[in-house]
């Protein structure tokens, strides 16, 4: 989540799913140097982001409950 009182704090945020086809990329990128690369627990993150978004839990309840249906009917087909 973008600290307030930046340029970034405004702009719109990528998703999971985004946010994992970057790390993977980054990390195939300097796997065959010797360098380490962290980027914590994505999904920790997430979650984070989500409690300091000032939504409230009907609002966050709603938008999960939207996500997992479109993921159960995708799975299904």
């Amino acid at each position: 989540m973008p600290k307030p009182h930046t340029p970034f704090q405004w702009e719109r945020q990528i998703g999971e799913e985004e946010a994992r086809k970057r790390i993977d990329r980054l990390i195939e990128l300097v796997s065959d140097r010797k360098l380490r690369v962290g980027f914590g627990n994505l999904t920790k993150n997430l979650r984070k982001e989500l409690a300091e978004s000032g939504l409230d839990d009907d609002k966050i309840r709603a938008a999960v409950d939207e996500k997992l249906s479109k993921t159960i009917s995708a799975a299904l087909g």
